[in-house]
C-alpha cells in the first residue's frame, strides 16, 4: 500500500510570527490592560468611604447679623448718563425690626446632600473640617456660603461651599444665617 506523504514544510519564519504576536499585543492586549486598570482604579476610589458630619449653631437674627458685620458706607458715585429706569411701586416698609419667627432657633434643614470629596484630598488620604457661615434666603435655599475657617487650609473649602449651596431649609418669613461645620472623614 502506498503511503501518502505531505509536501515538505517551508522553514519557519520566526520574524513573521514575532511581528504577528506584537500586532496582537498592540491592538488587543494593551487596550485590554488599560481598561482593566481603569476599572480597578475606579473601584479603588469607590472603595473609599467618607462621611460628612455637620453641626449647626443657632440662627442669627438680622439685628445680630448687622451688629456682627456692620455695613461700610460706600463712596458716592458719579451719576449715570443713561436714561433712568421707570419707577416701580414698592411695598410699604414698616419701622418694626424684622425678626425670624423663632428668634435664636436653628433653621430647619430639609435636604442635606453630601458634598463631593475632593479627588486630590482623596488621593492624599486627607481629612479636614470647614466652618462656614450660610445666608439662608426666605424660600429656604442657601443664597451664600462663606468660609470662616478650614483645617487644613486649601483642601476642602470649595467642595464644602459647593456642597452646602445644594442644601435646602424650611422656608421662613425672613430667612437668616447659620454657622455650620462640614467635616470630611475617610472611613
Amino acid at each position: 500500500m502506498e503511503r501518502m506523504t505531505s509536501p515538505p514544510r517551508p522553514p519557519l519564519d520566526r520574524q513573521a510570527h514575532t511581528d504577528a504576536a506584537w500586532t496582537l499585543v498592540r491592538w488587543i492586549g494593551i487596550p485590554l490592560i488599560l481598561v482593566a486598570a481603569l476599572y480597578f482604579i475606579q473601584r479603588a476610589y469607590d472603595g473609599h468611604q467618607f462621611t460628612v458630619v455637620t453641626s449647626q449653631g443657632p440662627m442669627l437674627t438680622p439685628e445680630e447679623m448687622a451688629a456682627a458685620h456692620p455695613v461700610q458706607p460706600q463712596p458716592p458715585q458719579a451719576p449715570a448718563t443713561s436714561t433712568p429706569a421707570p419707577l416701580v411701586p414698592t411695598a410699604p416698609t414698616t419701622s418694626e425690626p424684622t425678626m425670624p419667627l423663632q428668634p435664636g432657633a436653628a433653621p430647619q434643614l430639609l435636604s442635606q446632600p453630601n458634598p463631593t470629596y475632593p479627588p486630590r484630598a482623596l488621593e492624599a488620604e486627607r481629612e479636614g473640617t470647614v466652618r462656614l457661615r450660610l445666608t439662608i434666603a426666605p424660600d429656604g435655599h442657601v443664597a451664600d456660603a462663606r468660609v470662616l475657617h478650614a483645617e487644613p487650609s486649601g483642601w476642602f473649602e470649595s467642595a464644602a461651599e459647593d456642597g452646602v449651596k445644594r442644601w435646602r431649609y424650611a422656608p421662613s418669613e425672613f430667612g437668616g444665617t447659620a454657622d455650620v461645620d462640614v467635616e470630611f472623614k475617610l472611613n
